[in-house]
């Protein structure tokens, strides 16, 4: 059920009415079973037309059925309140903390909320450190920091040919909060570096930061890719929904990736980064 559902339904049982136009196309449809069964039914109102409740006790056993509790709880995270109200934790639609996984290649440091804390002793002595993002600007860094995007080189980050402070494990994709995070003005004494695979999907996540980071990110092209396409290239990843990406990258290009799609093309494969781990 829709959150769009859930709210059309409260109002329904206290006024009994409601506009269509106010209830949404999503949410009417999932509503046709009750009007299947005369629970609603579709009534003029002036120039348009409105949902009327007719059976106000059916309605109220179809809310209890779907929607345990009929309003959120303020404090609660938005997944935790999707389940009291709806029994799905993934209609929460509010964005929602990331928590940024990052670790120090050589001496640096952070402030979270004004604290300082030294990534490079935590990375020596823990591994890694992690700093959960609220979007609320408490991060500031600077330096030059590469964003990975696979799990085993961010672990491995000191075996590869890479010259920054500090390296982050974008886990595949950005999250919108930490993309907020890396362009704020807490952050603009930093200089990225995007490590992705090299396939469609990596190449437009970088042309996805470059519209909100501009040159201050930059793709770590190493120089025998082309020659790492031909040896180690895996034609499965110009397949399926990436090969519709790709398509997407080789019209519009730009951003810098126009010879990586080619090579790419040459080789008819895309190349993933854990080649780099020397």
């Amino acid at each position: 059920m829709l959150e769009a559902t859930r709210r059309s339904l409260m109002v329904l049982a206290e006024k009994e009415r409601m506009r269509i136009s106010a209830v949404g196309d999503s949410a009417l449809r999932e509503m046709q079973s009750l009007l299947d069964s005369g629970v609603l039914a579709v009534v003029r109102s002036g120039a348009g037309q409105a949902l009327e409740v007719k059976n106000a006790t059916a309605l109220q056993a179809y809310i209890e059925r779907y929607f345990p509790e009929r309003e959120t709880v303020a404090d609660l995270p938005a997944r935790a309140n999707a389940l009291r109200t709806m029994r799905n934790t993934k209609q929460a639609r509010i964005k929602e903390n990331t928590i940024l996984m990052m670790r120090a290649l050589r001496p640096a440091r952070c402030e979270v909320d004004g604290s300082v804390i030294d990534i490079f002793a935590l990375t020596q002595s823990c591994g890694v450190v992690a700093v959960v993002l609220d979007g609320k600007g408490r991060l500031q860094m600077q330096g030059q920091i590469a964003l990975i995007e696979n799990l085993e080189c961010f672990l491995h980050a000191e075996r590869m040919p890479l010259d920054v402070d500090a390296v982050i494990y974008t886990a595949g994709r950005l999250s919108g909060i930490a993309l907020d995070t890396f362009a704020s003005n807490a952050m603009q004494g930093c200089a990225y570096l995007h490590c992705p695979d090299y396939d469609p999907v990596g190449l437009a996540e970088y042309v996805r930061y470059r519209k909100r980071l501009g040159d201050r990110i930059q793709l770590y092209v190493p120089e025998n890719l082309r020659a790492l396409l031909q040896t180690y290239g895996k034609p499965g990843l110009l397949q399926g929904r990436n090969g519709k990406i790709m398509q997407v990258l080789r019209r519009e290009g730009g951003a810098g990736i126009d010879q990586i799609v080619q090579w790419m093309d040459e080789a008819n494969a895309g190349l993933e980064q854990e080649i780099l781990i020397q």
